[in-house]
């Protein structure tokens, strides 16, 4: 998700928003779950707004969001971002002093509200979730006023749950992106499966013994150090502690579930090629830029040895 909330910046007053067509009005009326939301969500940008000691307009702030929702552009994202950049910078040299009334803050207050509004709504449209702007500008204005919230307790519940239509938006994306990947990968799978030496686990990991090792097991919480190759299926190689000359150590448990699992099933010494699901790998959301997501992966591995851990 794009930098989008707390980019602020000094640079411009923003006559384009004054040229809104303003008048919202708040609403006690939270009929909706997003109602809710959205309130919640006013206060949150309220309080982190109010935390750069400006005099937040929330009027300007919701008229923003509201602009976008209807798709009236009055500023574009880069003049939003110049905008927000120049604020960062403003704040960042007052190194926490607030603005006051003979020390005022030298930019317009208003653009910046407005810029912040039209920027989180803008984001916001790419998972198609939209905001009451009558709900957000009543939470924000609650706060600015110290009112009770109207959604007691539940504020960090109402954010998660914006959070969480964001991540399920995201997902299903990444899902369709994925699905010729994991069925590029299904087929891979099912052809090794078939090879002379191939053996697979419950979890649906596939392995060949390239040389078998002599030493001891590692277990999932061991140190391990190791030479590796990583291809994806089509040969391209996305990593290699051999190309680089060094091995690698690290904890059994801190990598993907191909891993902890596979090693756990060479001896010291020993050279397996592994075949990774894309469920035991990254999944479906890869890890860019160099493995796609729903990518199957083939992995060379030399176990060189079980390290003791050094703090014990």
């Amino acid at each position: 998700m794009k930098q989008l909330i707390f980019l602020f910046s000094v640079l411009a007053i923003l006559s384009a928003c004054n040229k809104s067509g303003g008048g919202l009005q708040g609403t006690k009326d939270l009929a909706t779950e997003m109602d809710s939301i959205s309130y919640a969500v006013g206060r949150f940008f309220a309080e982190q707004v109010a935390a750069t000691g400006i005099d937040l307009n929330a009027q300007q702030m919701a008229q923003g969001l509201d602009d976008m929702n209807q798709d009236i552009e009055n500023i574009t994202e880069e003049q939003g971002m110049g905008i927000m950049r120049g604020f960062q910078q403003a704040i960042a040299m007052r190194q926490g002093a607030p603005f006051t009334k003979e020390d005022p803050a030298p930019f317009s207050v208003d653009s910046v509200c407005y810029v912040i509004g039209a920027d989180f709504a803008r984001n916001m449209k790419e998972f198609d979730v939209s905001l009451s702007s009558a709900a957000f500008l009543q939470g924000s204005e609650d706060f600015k006023t110290e009112a009770p919230s109207l959604v007691g307790d539940r504020q960090d519940a109402l954010m998660q749950m914006l959070t969480t239509k964001i991540q399920e938006k995201q997902n299903a994306e990444l899902a369709v992106k994925a699905e010729s990947s994991i069925a590029e990968g299904k087929t891979f799978l099912a052809e090794k499966a078939t090879e002379e030496g191939v053996k697979s686990t419950p979890s649906g990991l596939m392995y060949k013994v390239l040389t078998e090792g002599t030493g001891a097991m590692p277990v999932a919480t061991d140190n391990v150090t190791v030479h590796y190759e990583g291809r994806l299926i089509d040969g391209t190689v996305f990593d290699s502690s051999i190309a680089r000359g060094e091995p690698a150590s690290f904890p059994l448990n801190g990598v993907i579930a191909g891993w902890t699992e596979g090693v756990q099933l060479m001896k010291t010494g020993a050279k397996y090629q592994f075949y990774i699901p894309q469920d035991l790998a990254y999944g479906l959301q890869g890890s860019p830029p160099n493995i796609p997501p729903g990518a199957t992966l083939i992995f060379d591995v030399e176990l060189i040895s079980i390290d003791v851990d050094k703090e014990q």
